[in-house]
């Protein structure tokens, strides 16, 4: 049977990555990072025992017979992994589900970074461990963190959680990179904001937030926002781009919501454009559509121009 689980969910219940019981494992986990975090237990409990990885491209039936099914018993016990399964042949994912799939002398695992059907199907057919770790949902940042700063043993304070929450991306990637420069640049034992600060620079746009601020007209705190020291060129010229598109967007809705009738209930956001409609003028709005459509415009050529641009608007609202 295919299990779903979230990262954190998974390493509470599993404590060594797959149970020791299990000679055939196959699984999708959405993010490599978090894959390597869960991997790891397996190899903190088996060090004498890292199986042999191998690309699914490479794996075909002969192999399979040769490797998993066969039982030379002067061989020596031998796991492997298949790295990027869906990259089977059809041959050999027709020959796993035809066939019962037993290790004689050792682990299968099969690891796949995208989510094929076959993983579904081949967990019908066999007895094993098989799970998916999908994509979470946004609202559950704050346990990716924790997920990350558990597996590497960092018990952050609640303002260092908070700071990273705001200043990167929601990614695996980008949390455990930064952890990582943390735990290099002081011990795990005395981590505090004012050191994070130092070490890690202000990566990502709270787009929802940002908006919200212009929205309710204050101007200044918005645009002090981009002029903080070091922000401009934390941010980059992509980031800028994306988050001036957005704004275009946003204040459209905000011009006409009529979309959110058609919706059985409207989300939070929803409900926020539908405040907002009522205390903006439609020219107001026109004037805001084209001045960030400039802004989009200039951050795509990455213009150097962008920054005295919004100085300058700033100044404006002083």
């Amino acid at each position: 049977m295919l299990s779903k689980w979230t990262p954190w969910d998974y390493a509470k219940n599993h404590s060594g990555f797959i149970p020791d019981s299990a000679d055939l494992c196959a699984y999708y986990c959405y993010d490599p990072f978090v894959e390597k975090v869960l991997y790891s237990r397996y190899l903190a409990t088996k060090p004498h025992q890292v199986p042999h990885a191998v690309l699914g491209s490479e794996v075909t039936p002969d192999w399979v017979e040769e490797n998993i099914l066969g039982s030379d018993l002067f061989g020596e016990p031998a796991s492997y992994r298949v790295l990027h399964a869906e990259s089977m042949s059809a041959k050999t994912k027709k020959f796993l589900l035809d066939n019962k799939i037993v290790p004689e002398m050792g682990k299968l695992i099969l690891s796949f970074s995208s989510d094929d059907k076959f993983l579904l199907e081949f967990s019908k057919t066999q007895e094993g461990h098989f799970f998916k770790i999908p994509t979470i949902p946004f609202w559950f940042t704050d346990k990716l963190l924790e997920f990350f700063s558990d597996g590497m043993g960092m018990r952050l304070p609640w303002d260092v959680k908070q700071y990273l929450l705001t200043c990167l991306e929601p990614e695996g990637g980008e949390f455990a990179t930064a952890l990582k420069q943390i735990a290099l640049a002081m011990p795990i034992s005395d981590i505090s904001l004012a050191k994070v600060q130092e070490v890690i620079a202000v990566k990502r746009l709270d787009q929802f937030a940002l908006a919200e601020t212009f929205c309710k007209k204050d101007f200044t705190s918005f645009y002090r926002y981009f002029l903080a020291e070091n922000r401009f060129d934390n941010l980059g010229f992509d980031n800028l781009r994306m988050f001036f598109s957005f704004m275009q967007s946003h204040l459209l809705k905000i011009a006409d919501p009529s979309y959110i009738d058609a919706k059985p209930k409207p989300s939070q956001y929803d409900k926020g454009i539908q405040s907002f409609s009522k205390t903006w003028k439609l020219d107001d709005l026109r004037r805001y559509i084209s001045m960030f459509s400039e802004y989009e415009l200039q951050a795509k050529s990455k213009s150097s121009f962008l920054l005295e641009q919004l100085r300058r608007d700033y100044l404006s609202y002083l």
